[in-house]
């Protein structure tokens, strides 16, 4: 079954509508995610993660050089990032970290994406809980607010 999601619990997100595939398995619901080519269970944190895959798929940045919740390690202790992009050498371009709509972003979730950052060194970050998003380039001389997302090339 194919059509946007009817659940009131998933609020509208500063992202596009998106139309998913999903079904439901006893209590849960799950969509299909089609980046990672599995059935994944819907959480609020996946409905923004999703939502702004699919935007930035859009935007010309290419499904292929996305990874999706895979393992960082920082300090010895794996953590797993939400959304890495990785440029056309391969190297990490734009990191990623999706909340739930009802998280709000703090510095917690600033700390958070930085200790990321620090293990992967890509030169763009965003945080995102759906409703806000922070945008911003790394370079040596510190960390610079951007009023757009960088452009893929």
């Amino acid at each position: 079954m194919s059509f946007n999601f009817p659940n009131a619990s998933y609020p509208s997100l500063c992202f596009p509508e998106v139309t998913f595939q999903w079904q439901a398995e006893g209590e849960k619901q799950k969509l299909w995610d089609a980046f990672r080519k599995k059935w994944i269970v819907l959480t609020p944190e996946e409905w923004v993660r999703q939502h702004l895959l699919h935007y930035l798929t859009n935007q010309g940045y290419p499904p292929t050089c996305m990874q999706v919740e895979r393992l960082v390690a920082y300090n010895g202790i794996n953590k797993r990032f939400d959304v890495l992009i990785r440029n056309r050498q391969g190297h990490p371009w734009l990191l990623i970290e999706c909340k739930a709509p009802q998280v709000p972003i703090t510095q917690a979730e600033v700390y958070q994406i930085a200790a990321y950052n620090n293990t992967l060194k890509a030169p763009y970050l965003c945080l995102t809980n759906g409703i806000d998003t922070y945008l911003a380039k790394v370079s040596e001389q510190g960390i610079t607010a951007l009023e757009a997302w960088p452009r893929y090339e």
